[in-house]
């Protein structure tokens, strides 16, 4: 089911809200204990309690489902972790990336493809057609305006220049960004705890959330492989992964090395 809370989120003023509400489920505080302090005690200074309403609604549902249990020890781990802010940011996209189809879809199939095209600069123009063309495909389930679709369009450009991915205002660019070791180690242990079944990570669909070429992504897994945190094989095109850590215990690894 496609919904627009990514507009919601892209909305929210400063993404350290998500990460720091992130952090306080991860340290034990409940989604009741989550709901008050953000709406009734208002500890995050958003002017109107509505916001406030249809910002915990957007995170609640984007940031604090889990598809299975060792997916939620994992982004609880890290969130628990010092690990470095951009990390934190880069797994909270990854887990948009999990929770919102709609958020997948216009990363993997839209800037993905103009990121693999070499374009230097980022037309809203092209999603709005994709999220038309999703429209035309879906019409029992999608009833967007053209004018929801190019809010669609907009807020989504607006979030991905917050997380980092683009830059410029009228005009938005690609911004220089290449995922480090410690993200790339993480994503691969999120994406196994989620319990697909595929027969290589590159036929996973949500590696393709790296921003990667699929033979960027086999160049730094083989080199990762050198190190203590995942063996590869390749068979071609082909790649199996072997986890050496739990899902609990790969940021205290990764700690001692980065």
């Amino acid at each position: 089911m496609y919904n627009t809370q990514t507009n919601v989120i892209s909305s929210v003023p400063d993404f350290n809200i998500i990460l720091r509400v992130l952090s306080d489920y991860s340290r034990g505080k409940s989604l009741d204990e989550i709901k008050d302090n953000l709406i009734v005690g208002n500890v995050y200074s958003i002017r109107t309690k509505s916001s406030r309403v249809r910002f915990y609604t957007a995170i609640n549902s984007t940031f604090l489902q889990f598809k299975t249990q060792s997916h939620k020890d994992i982004i609880t781990s890290i969130f628990t972790s010092d690990l470095a802010k951009d990390t934190k940011s880069f797994i909270g996209y990854i887990q948009m990336g999990v929770n919102n189809e709609l958020f997948y879809l216009l990363t993997t199939k839209v800037l993905l493809d103009l990121l693999l095209q070499g374009r230097l600069t980022v037309d809203k123009q092209v999603f709005v057609s994709y999220i038309m063309n999703l429209r035309n495909d879906n019409k029992e389930n999608i009833k967007w305006t053209d004018e929801t679709i190019g809010t669609i369009a907009y807020k989504y450009l607006t979030l991905m220049k917050k997380l980092g991915f683009l830059k410029g205002t009228q005009k938005k660019e690609f911004n220089s960004f290449v995922p480090t070791d410690e993200m790339i180690i993480l994503v691969v242990y999120l994406i196994d705890s989620l319990n697909l079944e595929y027969s290589s990570f590159l036929k996973n669909p949500y590696s393709s959330l790296l921003l990667m070429t699929d033979e960027g992504i086999m160049e730094r897994l083989r080199r990762l492989s050198l190190q203590n945190y995942l063996s590869v094989s390749t068979t071609g095109q082909d790649m199996k992964i072997e986890l050496k850590h739990s899902y609990k215990d790969i940021v205290g690894e990764i700690r001692k090395n980065y």
